[in-house]
């Protein structure tokens, strides 16, 4: 099933008669994850030991639901606050779909030497490979144990600072603060109820964990409508420790080719379009790049974390044909599997986003001091 089917069934957009049987199954099978969701919890909180500290400070970056609240830009805008204190930062992530799931590094000469290769360079997946591209001194280290990874972080490459990427729900590992992203668009998930009848992994009150609230995409709500759900938030959902509450914004800020060299914006303004991607909410892509000023002559959507080989190029190079496309354009994620042009000679080029702070900046980057333990 596609994420899109997925969506319009849970939505009940889909109202036929195989989706009605899809919503019975799940209605079905949401109790048994439910009481899974809450009996490992319950081990946690109830039993520390389980709970593995590493060596170094270890801060979570994570969300409620599946996908979708632009974790990869506020990853990469976190590390470089941190490389900007003079830390050494380390990135652990579990590597979904990485070609093998074994503990994979990508060091700075790696990252300028093999950017262009496959997955398997350096054993990182298409989110690693975006993030090793823009941060060359950083470590990355993808494996499900992640508690394994701490220690080769500190030990093998000296990190002074571990980053748990979609870290929330990954409770082994002891964290010095949880940050959790919440989209403005979908604050509550799909349909705001748990996996598989929505799209939240846990329930909205597992937010009394966190340290740190997020509101990404916030230029979609106005000022009001912001506060009002902050103060619902922390209504309905109270925390038992001081809740910081950031509002930040996503922004398209350039153009690249697809080893990451910026080009100017204004080649492009006057081609025929086509953009396409491989991520979990397209939409928010395509309205991008409006934002950005292009102009859009055809859209293409793949499924998120989709490969990109043989078969796709040849579908690519015919879809800019059949459409008279002069570039296509597509994002990050996707630019590290792909060349810099069809076999045609279209040129393939990425739109770069970058997350900037609308509100709470300030609070936020003194809360990153106090918890790494440095002075204000």
């Amino acid at each position: 099933m596609t994420p899109e089917r997925f969506r319009k069934i849970l939505t009940r957009e889909d109202r036929s008669l195989s989706a009605f049987g899809w919503r019975l199954l799940l209605e079905t099978v949401r109790p048994l994850y439910a009481v899974g969701v809450w009996f490992r919890n319950r081990n946690f909180d109830r039993d520390p030991r389980k709970i593995t500290h590493a060596a170094v400070p270890v801060l979570s970056i994570g969300n409620l639901t599946l996908g979708g609240t632009g974790k990869s830009p506020a990853v990469l805008r976190i590390a470089q606050e941190l490389e900007s204190m003079g830390l050494k930062v380390a990135v652990l992530s579990r590597g979904y779909r990485a070609k093998e799931q074994n503990p994979g590094v990508r060091t700075h000469t790696e990252t300028q030497d093999h950017a262009e290769n496959s997955v398997s360079a350096g054993h990182l997946n298409d989110e690693g490979k975006e993030m090793a591209r823009r941060l060359p001194n950083a470590v990355f280290l993808q494996n499900p144990n992640r508690c394994e990874s701490a220690c080769r972080a500190v030990e093998e490459f000296g990190a002074q600072i571990l980053l748990l990427d979609d870290g929330f729900q990954h409770r082994k590992l002891f964290r010095n603060g949880d940050i959790v992203l919440i989209d403005a668009e979908e604050p509550f998930g799909l349909t705001g109820r748990l996996f598989p009848c929505g799209t939240l992994r846990e329930p909205m009150q597992s937010l009394a964990r966190a340290d740190v609230v997020v509101l990404t995409h916030s230029d979609r709500l106005t000022p009001r409508e912001r506060h009002s759900l902050q103060e619902e938030l922390a209504e309905r959902f109270p925390s038992p420790k001081p809740r910081l509450w950031v509002e930040s914004v996503h922004c398209p800020s350039a153009l690249t080719d697809t080893r990451g060299s910026i080009l100017p914006k204004e080649d492009f303004q006057e081609k025929r379009l086509g953009a396409f991607c491989g991520i979990g909410k397209p939409a928010g892509f395509f309205r991008s790049l409006d934002e950005f000023g292009l102009a859009v002559h055809a859209e293409k959507i793949y499924p998120d974390h989709h490969p990109f080989g043989t078969k796709e190029i040849a579908e690519l190079t015919q879809w800019a044909q059949e459409n008279r496309l002069d570039a296509l354009v597509c994002t990050e994620k996707d630019a590290v599997k792909l060349p810099a042009a069809l076999p045609t000679g279209t040129p393939i080029v990425v739109l770069r986003i970058e997350l900037e702070f609308l509100e709470g900046k300030d609070a936020f980057l003194r809360w990153l001091r106090e918890t790494v333990t440095l002075t204000p």
